[in-house]
């Protein structure tokens, strides 16, 4: 029998060369409190980004992005810009932070962003 188990070699991959393992998914964290208001959750979650990632101490890119407007209102898809949060009806769609000095841990926050389709955040140092 092989290393592991059933068809597993003892470098770590099956009899037909693939991983043994399987990825894994980070968890949409439980919400424990009642939204308040439209927008609290994409609040809620960008404002746990901004304090994880060191949102104090980004940099301007190119004179586009950097934390101009963030945690300026309650929800960063009416009133003030959020420099770098993209919204479509209400919802927060896209994160387009490149090189702005990210530093830190995504929060498991971040998953209340549902409707969230892309994010930019290369040339960061973002773990997590």
């Amino acid at each position: 029998q092989a290393a592991g188990g059933a068809g597993e070699t003892a470098n770590g991959l099956c009899a037909d060369g693939n991983p043994t393992s399987t990825p894994t998914t980070t968890q949409v964290p439980t919400l424990t409190f009642k939204p308040t208001f439209p927008g609290d959750l994409a609040y809620r979650a960008l404002s746990a980004f901004y304090t994880a990632t060191n949102g104090a101490s980004w940099e301007d890119y190119a004179g586009f992005v950097n934390n101009n407007g963030w945690l300026s209102s309650d929800d960063p898809c009416t009133g003030d810009s959020w420099d770098g949060v993209w919204c479509a009806s209400g919802e927060v769609v896209e994160l387009y932070l490149e090189d702005v000095g990210l530093d830190g841990t995504v929060p498991t926050e971040i998953g209340y962003l549902t409707s969230l389709k892309d994010g930019v955040f290369r040339y960061n140092a973002l773990t997590g």
